[in-house]
Order: structure tokens, then sequence, then C-alpha cells
């Protein structure tokens, strides 16, 4: 499943868990939520919503929905994404009686204009109290959702949250393949921050620009299967790496882990001292400083 979006694929580059969720809506629901699922928008914001702890349950009004095994995020028009994760369900719930009822928030990721169908279906099962979150809603959609509510007869209290947009488009994806690894600074061991570039080998057009994570150092690609692939990692203190990744043989999903260790690049530096008023040349001892280290040399 691929979700695209420019503001939530940005974020996400070597986290262990996406943020999506407002603030307003956090503090909203508790750990027992459902999504109702109509498609692959739901079971986007299902996995959203579960790869940030909360306890989730996807639920559907449809009978026997297929559900992927994976899902990944990328930023608009990218061919290959930096973050990647197991969708959290074997099976989408039916019982749409019991999971509603049972839950204390509602999540809706449903087109505005399908709100009516949608409380057809399920404004039996809803109780007063809960709050429903609109997810992709346009502005003034809890509105509409209040006005759909009214015109079932149903007197039904609820919080309504307008989410507005988590991301513009969400598919099934298929034959892609799982590349992570750690960034580290072979004379310290520690993770470094770099521009990670993947392109072809065999043109080398460029596939996407990534940032492995300053912290950890962690960095997460999804590229297709079938093709060979350059991973040009670069930054100013230890110049230019290359990795290769051969993909031409893979059929199948499969995580690939290539961690990274780069040696800083040594460079030499000529400089004179001079005396400011002679102009000639001064006899004396220089102290210079690693700012990573804090070793110190006296030259």
């Amino acid at each position: 499943m691929l979700v695209s979006t420019p503001n939530v694929a940005s974020s996400i580059s070597a986290q262990a868990f996406v943020s999506v969720l407002p603030e307003q809506a956090k503090q909203s629901v508790s750990e027992r939520i459902t999504v109702l699922v109509d498609g692959d928008a739901g079971l986007a914001v299902s996995c959203l919503f579960a790869q940030n702890g909360y306890s989730v349950r996807a639920c559907t009004t449809e009978k026997n929905m297929l559900v992927p095994t994976d899902y990944e995020i990328r930023t608009r028009q990218a061919s290959v994404s930096n973050f990647r994760g197991r969708v959290p369900f074997v099976s989408i719930e039916t019982d749409l009686a019991t999971v509603l009822y049972e839950s204390d928030a509602v999540i809706v990721a449903s087109p505005a204009t399908e709100y009516g169908a949608l409380l057809e279906k399920t404004i039996s099962h809803l109780r007063h109290g809960q709050t429903i979150l609109l997810t992709n809603a346009p502005l003034g959609a809890g509105m509409q959702f209040s006005a759909a509510i009214k015109k079932t007869g149903v007197e039904l209290h609820v919080n309504i949250i307008e989410m507005g947009t988590l991301f513009d488009c969400a598919k099934v994806e298929e034959k892609v393949l799982l590349i992570t690894g750690i960034v580290t600074d072979s004379a310290t061991g520690k993770p470094v921050e770099v521009i990670l570039r993947v392109t072809t080998n065999e043109t080398g057009e460029e596939i996407g620009t990534y940032t492995s994570n300053s912290s950890s150092g962690k960095y997460t690609v999804v590229l297709n299967e079938g093709k060979n692939y350059d991973l040009i990692f670069s930054s100013p203190k230890f110049g230019t790496h290359y990795e290769n990744i051969n993909l031409t043989d893979v059929t199948e999903y499969k995580e690939i882990e290539r961690n990274v260790s780069l040696i800083p690049q040594s460079r030499e530096v000529v400089f004179s001292i001079t005396d400011q008023d002679t102009k000639k040349g001064l006899n004396t001892k220089i102290k210079l400083t690693n700012q990573d280290s804090k070793e110190e040399i006296t030259l």
C-alpha cells in the first residue's frame, strides 16, 4: 500500500514511527479506536494510527476485503520511499455492531460525498459520546457529517473532529523491496547524517534523494525489484561512498540490511603566521582542536 504525501513523508526519514495526528485528536481519543475501511485510503489511515502506537481495529461494511501485507509512504511523484511497514491486520472485521459500540473513537476515511451512505449502514451501531475523526476531510466536512446524521432521524450526540488532508493518494503496490541500514563514522563509531542518492546502475537515472537520521544514522528506502541500483552516500566530512544493490534476480518481497561505515577525509591545510607590522614570518606554536573528538594537537 502506497501513501503519497508531501507532508507526512518528509518527516519519517529514519524514524521508528510516523506522527500524523493533530494534537487535539491525540487528546480526544483513547486506546479503543476503530477505522471504517472502505478501500486503500482507510487501510492507509489504520496503518498510520497503528504505527503511532494506538490499538486500532479495522472494520468494513464490505465482505471479503483483501488486505495487503505491507505499506509504504512516499513523497509525491517519487518512485521509491523512505518508510515502509507491515500492515498490522490479517483481516478486516465485519461485525459492525460489536466493533463500533466498543470504540471510543471512530475514524472515517470515506469522501464527504459518501457520509450519508456510510451512516445508513453504521448509525444504529454508534453511541453517544463517541469521537468521530474525519480524515482527508475538506473544510466544513464536520458540518456535512452532522447534517448527514440528522437526515437519518437518529438522535446521536458525538464529537466530530476534522483532521484535514493526511495524504493525497493511496494504492496497492507490489514487487518492492525494503533497504535499511545505519551510517556511522568509522573512526568514532557514532551515527552520522549524510545525503543518500539512489540511481540506476545502468543509466545513472536518479530515483530519489534521502537523508540519514542525524541521531541514529538510520536510513530506509524502498526499491522496485528487477533492477540494479547504486546508493551514493555523501557529505563534506566523508566525501562520497558508493554501495551497489543488485535486485535483478529478486522476484519477491525482501528486506535487505546494508550498514555503511564511512572514513573521514584527511585534508592538507597550508597556512603561514606573520607579524602584522613587519610582515615577517613568526616561529610560534599552534594548537588545533578536533570539534568532534575534542582531541588537541600542538604544532
